[in-house]
């Protein structure tokens, strides 16, 4: 399954913990200010040795099947990452993230990606359901749920925590079209 060809330019893949890694970290490192604000893990990734712990464990839960983590690769360059953070085996669903470098963004990376990650969820892991949360104050990641088709669910009062405040969270949701 993966990697997995999106389109001529992008491709997503299951990180390698050592040889990513560092590149990874740069990536989140460089672009701190942006992520960090909408996402709690961003200040908490301070070296290459957390983010080799990181994907150590993203890729047991992997293994596990409890979530999987993609780097998207935009031009034969990480750009980011998109992951079904979750899996609801009993309701069939899953929860998607990802976030990109700030040099990417702009290109509809994302926008391919999630529509990507979407056909691996229903057709791959036999999902019914995809959510995304996305504060409702952060425009891109809403206007990239709704541009790919997903409907607003609800809006969740202190549905992420950062820094210790409660934020409101737009649940966004897709449907398997059977």
């Amino acid at each position: 399954m993966f990697p997995y060809q999106v389109d001529q330019e992008i491709s997503l893949r299951l990180p390698d913990q050592v040889g990513d890694a560092r590149h990874l970290y740069q990536l989140v490192n460089n672009s701190r200010t942006t992520i960090a604000r909408w996402l709690p893990w961003a200040n908490s990734m301070r070296s290459v040795k957390s983010e080799q712990q990181f994907l150590t464990q993203a890729l047991a839960h992997y293994r596990a099947g409890d979530s999987v983590n993609l780097l998207i690769i935009y031009r034969d360059h990480i750009a980011g990452m998109i992951s079904f953070n979750s899996f609801d085996v009993n309701q069939k669903q899953g929860e998607m993230g990802y976030w990109l470098g700030n040099q990417y963004t702009g290109n509809g990376i994302v926008h391919r990606a999630v529509l990507s990650i979407c056909q691996i969820g229903f057709y791959n892991y036999h999902l019914n359901q995809i959510h995304i949360k996305a504060v409702v104050d952060n425009d891109r990641s809403n206007q990239v749920a709704k541009r790919a088709g997903f409907h607003l669910n609800q809006v969740i009062q202190n549905g992420i925590l950062i820094n210790g405040v409660g934020y409101q969270t737009n649940d966004w949701i897709m449907k398997k079209v059977k």
